[in-house]
């Protein structure tokens, strides 16, 4: 049966208005937290050609805490990203706590801890299981050994989990893990990728979103098809 929103004899295709989700959509701002010191590139260390979302990225000191607030729209395992910047080599320290509701996850990887490369700007933490909106969770990151920058955490929907990525080839599977990977950073993603990921995606989300553009500098309702 045809998902809502899409189209084509395929059901390869989304309505003229919606756009079907990439697999960074799912993105929440470092300022969004409890920290409120935000800089942007040129200031206090920052490359000025470093990329970022929202405002700027948000300094989190050693020891401090960065509190989130988030949630999600199905009940799935995720990939925590987190998109950083950092001049020194050290650990940081991934928490997940359930705010409200009761759990219906196996608590598996709640708590995690990894080593940040300076020559990186993002680092993908092992998947854990959400549960959807109401259920609200607490994600916090603290630095234990330097301070870093935090430009935003993008939770990834685990697609080896989807049956489709089941049913495709071993290099089919191959191709999909580098695109979903492609879109861990800020840089942009092939193009092939649209069209490799729609199926993962599309049973994921189960439906195309609204494009919700902004009436500042839109020139129509219409927005890109795959990502908004």
């Amino acid at each position: 049966s045809w998902l809502p929103n899409f189209s084509g004899s395929k059901c390869d295709a989304v309505e003229p208005g919606y756009f079907l989700p990439a697999p960074d959509h799912l993105l929440f701002e470092g300022e969004g937290g409890n920290l409120t010191q935000v800089d942007v590139p040129g200031y206090e260390g920052l490359n000025t050609q470093l990329a970022f979302t929202g405002e700027g990225l948000v300094r989190v000191e050693r020891g401090d805490r960065l509190e989130l607030t988030i949630s999600v729209p199905r009940f799935l395992d995720y990939i925590p990203v987190l998109r950083y910047f950092s001049l020194q080599t050290g650990a940081v320290i991934l928490e997940v706590a359930l705010i409200n509701d009761f759990e219906r996850c196996q608590v598996d990887n709640r708590v995690q801890s990894t080593v940040l490369n300076t020559s990186e700007s993002y680092i993908a933490f092992l998947p854990t299981c959400l549960q959807e909106s109401p259920t609200f969770y607490t994600l916090s990151l603290t630095p234990t050994d330097a301070a870093l920058w935090v430009d935003s955490i993008v939770l990834v929907p685990n697609h080896t989990l989807s049956p489709i990525f089941s049913q495709l080839t071993p290099q089919q599977q191959d191709e999909v893990e580098e695109c979903v990977r492609s879109y861990y950073s800020l840089a942009s993603a092939p193009l092939s990728c649209t069209q490799t990921l729609f199926s993962t995606l599309a049973n994921f989300y189960q439906t195309a979103l609204p494009c919700s553009c902004t009436t500042l500098y839109s020139t129509s309702n219409i927005c890109a098809p795959f990502g908004g």
